[in-house]
């Protein structure tokens, strides 16, 4: 079974133009995984993208990101497992410590060299 972990960055590559090809790699799209990626490390809250996205709230990065990872995953061919992120299959989390904290989202970084590689960064 593929999964996010053990995809490449060519697999990345390859799927984010077959998108492009078929209209569903959308401007915002490519700025919202050029955003990430802009960040120190490519670890970023949604809210600080959110922001950078010129959005009021994370859960439109949340719901855009989700549904992104869902095309990419799609293609890849992951499985994703009940009520999981879509957007795992971008990205990895860190759980927050404190009540109020965010979750720290992080590009894989195979996605990241994907970016590097089509230089859409």
């Amino acid at each position: 079974m593929k999964t996010p972990e053990n995809a490449k960055a060519e697999d990345y590559c390859r799927v984010f133009l077959v998108l492009q090809s078929k209209g569903q790699m959308t401007e915002t799209r490519r700025k919202l995984l050029s955003v990430l990626y802009r960040f120190y490390h490519h670890q970023a809250t949604m809210s600080q993208v959110a922001e950078k996205m010129g959005w009021k709230s994370f859960s439109s990065a949340n719901a855009h990101y989700g549904r992104l990872g869902q095309l990419v995953g799609e293609q890849l061919g992951f499985e994703f497992k009940p009520g999981g992120a879509y957007s795992s299959a971008l990205c990895t989390f860190v759980e927050p410590r404190e009540r109020g904290d965010q979750w720290l989202t992080i590009m894989r970084p195979q996605v990241a060299e994907a970016l590097r590689q089509l230089d859409w960064t």
